[in-house]
């Protein structure tokens, strides 16, 4: 089956998943690496900006990695302070293991707790999300055991700051321009006549992410906008960036994150890419050259301080999408 009638029978189910209002919008676009691409979008104007969540991790995360010549091998620790917890181990956690989420952070802390009745300033909560991620007590030996993270992220974002002297938001901003990129932004730093055009995730117009709220937007584990075409040139990007049969071979073996993709394992293929909260995801066919990208505000109208799992019928939808995608050789 070709791209063109795998992206219909794929536009079908998404058009069921509005009308069942398991979410008010939706954007859905496959493509390929020479440049061609289906797009839809449903509920929503084709200008739309979804909240994409923890797609910022790979999209931002790995494209500023590039950005600034970082080795996965490097040890975070060293542009870190000394840690309250935990100091020993820390000493260990290199970019790699945060990638694969296997540096031994917790699976989520709801860090704004502690510092949301502090009442300080953006660049001052930020600063103490820095902290408290930092000196969070780590729940597994590093490199003991994959368990998926927002708080590495979090100290991943500190990590590039501090060794650049750039913050996050001017580090995307190279990264943007180089792949000319325009219309995706860290939430924020969306400029004013754009931000009519996003999608809300919640009654009140802001990020999703509690966490990413406190820091600005501006974190590596959640806090861009973006429609599906700008997501596209991130997967072209990718495509011609990184080897994904290592990849291949690594899930083959038992692991599920290669260099902070998350992997989608079919019965003749593995799809890298990743997921978000929001009800947002995109995945690489490496063999094929295609992608596909699937947005969604599914959470709306949830203020969604603390995560909660998605509805079944959801989560069997936007799979269904992924396998639609994924059929065929």
């Amino acid at each position: 089956m070709g791209l063109k009638r795998r992206f219909e029978e794929a536009r079908k189910v998404a058009e069921l998943g509005q009308k069942l209002k398991l979410y008010p919008a939706c954007a859905l676009l496959m493509g390929d690496y020479s440049g061609n691409f289906y797009e839809e979008y449903i509920g929503c104007e084709k200008k739309s900006l979804f909240d994409i969540a923890s797609l910022t991790k790979v999209i931002a995360g790995i494209t500023i990695l590039f950005q600034t010549g970082t080795s996965t091998d490097e040890r975070i620790y060293e542009f870190l302070f000394e840690p309250k917890t935990d100091k020993y181990e820390k000493e260990k956690i290199r970019v790699g293991h945060i990638l694969s989420h296997k540096a031994g952070f917790c699976a989520h802390i709801p860090l704004f707790e502690k510092i949301e009745s502090e009442k300080s300033k953006v660049h001052e909560t930020r600063n103490l999300i820095f902290d408290e991620a930092w000196n969070s007590s780590l729940c597994y030996k590093v490199g003991e055991k994959c368990i998926y993270s927002d708080i590495g992220f979090i100290c991943l974002t500190n990590f590039f700051e501090k060794k650049t002297k750039k913050n996050i938001l001017q580090l995307f901003s190279d990264v943007k321009s180089k792949l000319k990129a325009n219309r995706i932004y860290f939430y924020n730093y969306t400029p004013e006549n754009e931000r009519k055009y996003i999608i809300k995730t919640s009654y009140e117009l802001r990020v999703h992410d509690e966490n990413s709220y406190f820091m600005d937007s501006l974190s590596l584990h959640a806090g861009l906008l973006s429609d599906a075409y700008e997501i596209s040139k991130f997967c072209i990007y990718f495509i011609e960036n990184i080897d994904f049969s290592e990849g291949e071979k690594m899930v083959k073996e038992g692991e599920r994150f290669f260099f902070g993709f998350d992997s989608f394992v079919l019965e003749d293929k593995i799809l890298f890419g990743h997921l978000g909260f929001t009800g947002c995801g995109f995945w690489i066919e490496h063999g094929r050259k295609e992608f596909c990208i699937f947005l969604s505000n599914r959470v709306f109208p949830s203020y969604g301080r603390y995560p909660s799992q998605a509805p079944k019928e959801f989560l069997e939808l936007r799979k269904k999408i992924w396998m639609i995608f994924g059929e065929g050789n």
